[in-house]
């Protein structure tokens, strides 16, 4: 987003030769997140294939990271896929249970949380889902209800503190959709459960996938054909 918004920006400005001076000849390494955000963005493909070509040919590191491969990305011009094909494709899978206690670990020896045993980390891990942002978020809620209830860190504790940890996850979900999918109230009443809201998403984003469509499109016409 942020390399398509000062795309347009140089553009607007007539700033397109600096642009590319900051992008071409300035780095050694490209670093690029969420790719599949260029779908249906042809003037911003076309530059960021001519960027890549460049580093490409000066030796410099070039890494992309999508949500999908880039044959399955929608509306991406035959040539950008090919080039994003031609490089090492890593898919990186979600962490299984041993790796989240790993990083939890981690996490806590980074944060001096060294009163913490392994059947708490453990709890945690099982609790949260396999997103490093909400591992960490639940170490830490732990760690701010020990502080408020003044109590030591125990897994009786731990269980307390993440007793409605799954709930509230879900409604970061709906307020999520809520606020991208513009819907109203009216239409998430027609979901009768969270659990049956994210069961939705979970199918429209794996239509979305297999038929190269865009899934906010797809989850509008799932949720009002209900």
């Amino acid at each position: 987003e942020k390399y398509t918004n000062e795309f347009i920006d140089a553009l607007s400005k007539h700033q397109i030769t600096a642009f590319r001076e900051r992008y071409r000849q300035n780095v050694d390494i490209l670093m690029i997140d969420d790719v599949q955000f260029l779908s249906g963005k042809e003037s911003t493909q076309e530059e960021i294939f001519h960027n890549i070509n460049d580093l490409f040919n000066a030796n410099k590191q070039i890494i992309l990271s999508s949500d999908r491969p880039p044959k399955n990305i929608a509306t991406l011009s035959d040539r950008l896929c090919s080039r994003f094909e031609g490089g090492l494709l890593a898919d990186i899978t979600p962490p299984d249970i041993e790796m989240r206690v790993a990083i939890l670990r981690k996490k806590a020896e980074i944060n001096n949380m060294t009163d913490i045993t392994d059947n708490i980390l453990f709890l945690i891990a099982e609790k949260a889902s396999d997103n490093v942002r909400e591992l960490e978020g639940a170490l830490k809620r732990v760690y701010a209800y020990s502080t408020l209830t003044g109590k030591s860190v125990s897994y009786e504790l731990a269980t307390e503190a993440l007793k409605d940890y799954h709930s509230e996850i879900q409604k970061q979900y709906i307020d999520w959709l809520d606020r991208r999918i513009a819907l109203g109230n009216a239409e998430l009443k027609r979901c009768k459960k969270n659990s049956e809201l994210l069961e939705n998403v979970q199918a429209c984003l794996e239509k979305a996938q297999q038929d190269k469509t865009d899934f906010i499109e797809v989850y509008k016409q799932n949720l009002l054909s209900k």
